[in-house]
């Protein structure tokens, strides 16, 4: 009888197995070059399918094989992630022409769409408050780090003090329970303003849809095989859905209340507002015909991107430093460069006190190159209907994914000698020479993100650009800070479409880690738990617990 029941479910699975095998074969047929090596596929019955397969639990051993044996002799590679879907990963040395491409030729969008799954998720935002959005970002939110330091400091030092105690004896907390919060509060501070901030119903809510979204993401996007994504997408919207109300509950009215104020302060000339420092306020500000209901969107997607990553950086540079041998000092380091640099407590008020932190700066960005939060970046669809020839020869389809391998660039020993290591102030050496420049970066971008560019693009920085001979900028890893992005390190993305607001994590992961370490002993971990990697996707580990106490004062 049991043996009867269980012919249906083979059935079935025959069914899809078939069908997964010839949509893999179709879409590698069309898609891949014969020119172009597809990597991981072995000579066997069903190979591709069977790539596939192994591919949802190689980690970044496959991307890493392609780098390795292809990418550094200036070769594309293909390989079939976990959705199945066949992508095309070009050198490092290609990375210039990729970004450089118009939009209607090369899209990031599109990859973005898919890949994380969102166009099932989320309301599509419109081009005019997309572009809103960035500038809010690159442009405002950097602007308002010196006017907003003070109050950002103490929100972090409220939450970090509460949840790892004022008790100078040995105690136990979570990692994630200490970084969750106080990363959190930072973000949803700048993202909604003071009042919101503090509205305990509305921060479980945001929390509870960014989370329940992520891992939708991350497993609809990238673990259903792609040509089941919309079946499986639009039945966990259900789902989704309520938790983006709950949120909305809160924001939609938030956000009508400033359009309410905005209007009655230039209507009434008895009536005088003063406009808050915020994303929301930003938004509107950059796009003023949007609706309430169009801008709480816009800051639920912002939620989503900018608190994981925060989150999870900081914790993986926590975890590096505290499970390096504890002879080396790293984290003592760090607790004597933020003893050298807050004296006291007006200096945790003044922003400039942070671009002083340069070790600590330099631990963070090195974490962050060993374990990025993604294998692959710059990815982008061919939408050209004539498709696009490669650099480096292949001409390739409408459709095609390409993309550079991040992990295998930043483990490259040509760019960093000894790249397995862990070597936290390897990015701190001479970086006198480097800090001038870094400041004029952040200077030409807040002053440039407004101007036009080509199709309405944001400009690249300076460090992304060319000279005045038309010649490609050399950067060099050394000495350069975590916001920089370079062709060596692009973990914040590479061009006009790196990550906007990587100025402000990085402003608050230092003073976040900065704090810790001055204000709390944390025992050595004696084995580092490992970054789960889910589909593309590192993930900091979750169930990490540290012995604490409060430093003795005096």
């Amino acid at each position: 009888m049991i043996t009867i029941t269980l012919w249906p479910l083979c059935g079935l699975g025959t069914l899809v197995l078939s069908l997964t095998s010839i949509v893999f074969y179709w879409r590698i047929a069309i898609s891949i070059p014969a020119s172009i090596p597809v990597v991981g596929v072995r000579n066997e019955v069903l190979s591709k399918t069977r790539a596939w397969i192994r591919e949802l639990t190689a980690g970044l051993a496959t991307l890493h094989e392609g780098y390795f044996t292809h990418n550094t002799k200036g070769k594309s590679f293909a390989l079939l992630d976990t959705s199945g879907r066949p992508h095309i990963v070009i050198p490092k040395e290609s990375l210039r022409w990729l970004v450089s491409q118009p939009e209607t030729v090369l899209n990031h969008r599109e990859v973005l769409d898919s890949k994380f799954a969102v166009k099932y998720f989320i309301t599509p935002i419109r081009k005019a408050l997309d572009v809103g959005m960035v500038i809010a970002i690159r442009r405002d939110l950097t602007r308002s780090l010196g006017k907003t330091q003070r109050e950002l400091f103490e929100l972090m030092r409220e939450r970090v003090d509460t949840i790892m105690g004022l008790d100078e004896s040995w105690h136990e907390v979570s990692l994630i329970g200490i970084l969750e919060p106080a990363m959190s509060s930072l973000n949803h501070r700048m993202l909604v303003g003071e009042e919101l901030c503090r509205n305990k119903t509305f921060i479980r809510s945001l929390g509870t849809f960014s989370n329940m979204l992520g891992l939708a993401s991350i497993l609809i996007g990238q673990y259903v095989p792609f040509f089941l994504a919309p079946l499986a997408g639009y039945a966990t919207y259900l789902i989704i859905y309520v938790f983006w109300k709950r949120a909305l509950k809160y924001l939609i009215p938030a956000c009508q209340e400033r359009l309410n104020l905005i209007h009655r302060d230039k209507t009434d000339p008895d009536f005088s507002y003063q406009p808050s420092l915020d994303i929301m306020q930003w938004i509107i500000g950059t796009c003023p015909d949007a609706t309430a209901t169009e801008i709480a969107n816009a800051i639920l997607c912002v939620a989503l991107g900018a608190i994981h990553t925060t989150i999870g950086t900081t914790a993986t540079a926590m975890l590096d430093i505290l499970s390096s041998p504890p002879e080396l000092g790293y984290y003592e380091a760090i607790h004597d460069e933020a003893a050298e640099v807050f004296k006291n407590k007006e200096d945790w008020g003044n922003s400039d006190s942070i671009n002083k932190l340069t070790c600590t700066d330099s631990a963070i960005r090195e974490s962050m190159r060993l374990n990025p939060s993604f294998g692959r970046v710059a990815m982008h669809e061919v939408l050209s209907k004539n498709g696009v020839t490669l650099p480096n020869g292949p001409h390739v389809p409408r459709g095609t994914w390409l993309g550079i391998a991040l992990t295998g660039i930043q483990l490259d020993e040509r760019y960093y000698p000894g790249a397995h290591a862990y070597d936290p102030f390897r990015f701190s050496r001479g970086r006198a020479e480097i800090a001038q420049m870094e400041e004029n970066e952040k200077t030409e971008s807040t002053r440039a993100v407004g101007e036009k560019t080509r199709e309405g693009n944001e400009p690249s920085t300076v460090s992304e650009k060319q000279s005045d001979s038309g010649k490609a900028v050399e950067s060099k890893p050394n000495g350069a800070l975590i916001s920089t992005s370079q062709e060596e390190f692009p973990a914040f993305g590479f061009g006009r479409h790196s990550c906007p607001g990587r100025w402000f994590a990085a402003h608050i992961m230092k003073m976040g880690l900065a704090y810790i370490a001055m204000n709390y002993e944390i025992e050595h971990i004696k084995e580092r738990p490992a970054n789960p990697i889910w589909g593309d996707c590192i993930i900091a580990p979750r169930n990490v617990n540290l012995r604490v106490r409060r430093r003795k004062s005096g």
